[in-house]
């Protein structure tokens, strides 16, 4: 299971960052503030990155819920999804869906009735889908979600692989959504503090704790370069297993 998978790789990168020793040097030596320094880069890596599965169908959010996964684990992907689909995600409590357009915002909104729901917005690479000029993600569908008082824009999403808009690697993907996350923020006074990347499980899966420091030294080049704050990161796939089941 790569959301396993992926928090070993979290849990590895953590435990790699080097610990504090137990401190007998007086307070503003060196040693001590190296030690403090330590303990906080752990820390960071840990509440920084978050593993999760996506959900593309309707049998795949079937196969999730039977399975108990937690549901704040869990990216739905509101593309091929049915307006009964949607109702079972708010029912389970799904913690992102992925929006392209104000149709799925509506139906997300419907769906949710009164309860909140984290929305990340889909961008495409804009390299690959030869746009001259403009964001890859649709703008009024990034206005009506701002002005929804239920829709809580949280992030953009990109995803991996050789699909159409997908990106080729990691690092442009981010690249891409902090530029345009700053550009929301200038135009909308709004700071999105989540980036959220899919990746293709049916790729071999690469060697994880080497996929999250690239991740991370690409957020922080990013993030210098646009003067735009450090956000969470949410790296999801979907289960083999999963969707062996919902086959």
């Amino acid at each position: 299971m790569i959301l396993t998978t992926y928090l070993g790789a979290l849990q590895a990168v953590a435990a790699a960052q080097p610990t504090a020793p137990t401190p007998h040097a007086a307070p503003g030596t060196p040693a001590s503030e190296s030690s403090v320094l330590c303990n906080r880069l752990r820390a960071r890596w840990t509440r920084q990155y978050v593993g999760a599965v996506a959900i593309r169908t309707g049998a795949e959010l079937a196969v999730a819920t039977a399975a108990r996964l937690s549901a704040a684990h869990l990216v739905m992907h509101a593309e091929r999804l049915s307006a009964t689909d949607m109702f079972t995600a708010a029912h389970h409590g799904v913690g992102h869906i992925v929006i392209s357009t104000q149709r799925h915002a509506t139906l997300v909104r419907s769906a949710m009735a009164r309860r909140d729901q984290l929305v990340l917005l889909h961008t495409v690479n804009t390299a690959a889908t030869c746009r001259i000029s403009g964001a890859g993600f649709d703008e009024d569908t990034a206005v009506y979600v701002l002005a929804h008082p239920l829709l809580r824009l949280t992030g953009l999403h990109a995803d991996i692989g050789c699909g159409d808009g997908d990106f080729v690697s990691t690092p442009a993907a981010i690249g891409q959504m902090i530029a345009e996350m700053a550009e929301i923020r200038d135009r909308h006074n709004v700071v999105l503090p989540r980036v959220s990347v899919g990746v293709d499980s049916e790729a071999a899966v690469p060697d994880m704790a080497r996929h999250v420091i690239d991740i991370d030294a690409a957020l922080r080049d990013a993030c210098h370069t646009f003067g735009y704050p450090l956000p969470s990161v949410i790296v999801s796939s979907a289960d083999r297993a999963l969707r062996r089941g919902a086959a």
